[in-house]
């Protein structure tokens, strides 16, 4: 199984990461300004985002 990561297109904020199967992915109901990306692994969205279609990380991290 893949995983892939859905996503806001305007800010490359992920809104979820969801492993499963191509056929899974393809119908799975998405909001009007999100998409879908294949990565290679869990995405952690507190310290990465989606940028040019690839998980990239955060270049400035809130403190904690």
């Amino acid at each position: 199984m893949a995983h892939y990561a859905v996503y806001k297109t305007d800010t490359g904020e992920i809104v979820k990461t969801v492993e499963g199967p191509t056929w899974f992915i393809e119908d799975m109901p998405i909001e009007e300004n999100e998409s879908i990306v294949p990565i290679d692994r869990q995405a952690d969205d507190r310290y990465e985002y989606i940028k040019n279609g690839k998980l990239t990380d955060k270049e400035s991290l809130p403190l904690q």
